[in-house]
């Protein structure tokens, strides 16, 4: 239950209401709407987004200075764009971080992908497709009777049931020579949804990989304290892992992960939208977001992106552990020749 005491905490500490409080909100949103989603940009290389940002500041005429925006030309805009970047990442509305090639590249976090999600759901001039979600409803309510159901004899009969409802559609067909097929505004509906649902699974894979990352910072931060040994170190990462591992986010995620990788699922994922796109040409329905038609090749960078940054964690853990070794036995040696120069003395 929500109280008072958790809506004013929620309003103070909410990262994405601290995003959409700020003087600068319109040119940040503006910016990265602009930038990644209209474009279909998933990470930006740190040129490709200095670039991008002056010419945004200089086609708008924007100067932000601490956190104020006026119409001032700037006689330098780059100089500008960067130091604006450099103030989001700090902020955490965007994420850096280093490629296997040593480059720099940029993305949304997840607060900023969650804030222009709601923003595009409420400017959306598309149709809300009630039957659809309806529908939706309640076929997950059926999915989770059936799946949850032990009694052997009512899951027969459950099974049973559809068999005979297959079986009358079956017939119908066999008789009538028809087959029933979605309208027009079932088919836009429905793809809208997926589409919808599938940028929403972007930030959720943001989020996991954000777990992964604050373990790793408390690595670096423990690893900065003298007082830190490495069971104590090698104790709370295998914590934590249990602990996001066992979470709901981490069980989801890694069940997701292995569909997702599957060969069998991804050229059975590919022969799906493929379809999809056909039966939207065919039937004339324009529909210009092609998000889902490349939601596969997004999702696996996301979700690799969530395994480099668990990569990085145990690398940095192995150097951990590797440099505590060897901080253990030089003092140890130290101590060897500190106690042999005082029985010689």
């Amino acid at each position: 239950m929500l109280s008072f005491d958790g809506i004013n905490d929620f309003f103070e500490g909410s990262p994405v209401l601290r995003l959409f409080r700020a003087k600068s909100a319109p040119v940040i949103l503006a910016f990265f709407y602009r930038t990644f989603k209209e474009n279909q940009v998933t990470f930006l290389t740190e040129n490709q987004i200095v670039e991008m940002l002056s010419d945004f500041l200089h086609h708008h005429e924007i100067e932000e200075e601490n956190g104020n925006t006026s119409s001032v030309l700037l006689p330098d805009f780059e100089t500008k764009a960067r130091s604006l970047i450099n103030i989001w990442t700090e902020k955490g509305v965007l994420k850096n971080y280093e490629s296997p090639e040593n480059e720099i590249l940029y993305e949304l976090s997840s607060y900023s992908e969650k804030a222009l999600q709601w923003i595009e759901q409420l400017e959306s001039k598309e149709f809300v497709g009630t039957e659809s979600r309806f529908k939706d409803i309640f076929n997950k309510l059926q999915e989770l009777v059936d799946n949850t159901t032990e009694d052997s004899a009512t899951k027969i009969k459950e099974l049973k049931g559809r068999i005979k409802e297959l079986q009358k559609e079956i017939d119908n067909i066999e008789k009538t020579g028809k087959v029933s097929i979605y309208d027009d505004y079932q088919i836009k509906s429905r793809v809208v949804e997926l589409t919808r649902t599938a940028k929403e699974l972007l930030s959720d894979f943001k989020e996991v990989e954000d777990n992964f990352k604050r373990i790793t910072r408390n690595i670096y931060q423990k690893h900065t304290d003298p007082e830190q040994t490495k069971g104590s170190i090698l104790g709370y990462t295998f914590d934590s892992l249990d602990e996001l591992k066992e979470s709901d986010q981490g069980k989801s995620f890694y069940a997701f992960w292995e569909f997702l990788i599957s060969q069998s699922r991804k050229d059975q994922w590919k022969e799906l939208v493929q379809k999809v796109f056909e039966v939207l040409e065919k039937r004339g329905i324009r529909f210009d977001d092609v998000f889902l038609s490349k939601m596969k090749h997004y999702l696996y960078r996301s979700g690799q992106k969530v395994n480099d940054a668990n990569d990085r964690m145990s690398e940095k853990l192995s150097r951990v552990i590797s440099e505590k070794e060897l901080a253990e036995r030089v003092k140890v040696k130290a101590l060897f020749l500190f106690r042999h120069q005082i029985m010689i003395t």
